[in-house]
């Protein structure tokens, strides 16, 4: 699913394709990344790619997610992204998670 979501991101205006890290971060919070399709949640979903997209923190976040305890279910504060990904984490229902939190 992560690989698929990736490919779906390119967009065909960006002269260079720049990989985002947002579908990791997602896993790993414990998101389901097809919450995005969800009427109410798309515009977050969006908004946290396209902030994925231009952050300048690229190989800072893949190395926190190389490293990052799988238990712990809160993004980096260095993260733009952290404060809507962390609304999303605490707002889900537990059964759109695809880790439980303990």
């Amino acid at each position: 699913m992560v690989a698929l979501a990736r490919r779906i991101h390119m967009d065909s205006s960006d002269r260079y394709y720049r990989p985002t890290n947002v579908y990791e971060m997602m896993e790993h919070l414990g998101l389901e990344s097809a919450g995005g399709v969800l009427p109410r949640l798309g515009l977050f979903y969006a908004s946290a790619v396209r902030t994925c997209h231009q952050c300048e923190r690229s190989d800072a976040c893949h190395e926190w997610l190389k490293v990052a305890s799988t238990s712990l279910h809160v993004p980096p504060k260095f993260c733009p992204n952290a404060d809507l990904l962390s609304e999303l984490v605490f707002d889900q229902p537990s059964a759109w998670r695809t880790n439980s939190m303990h």
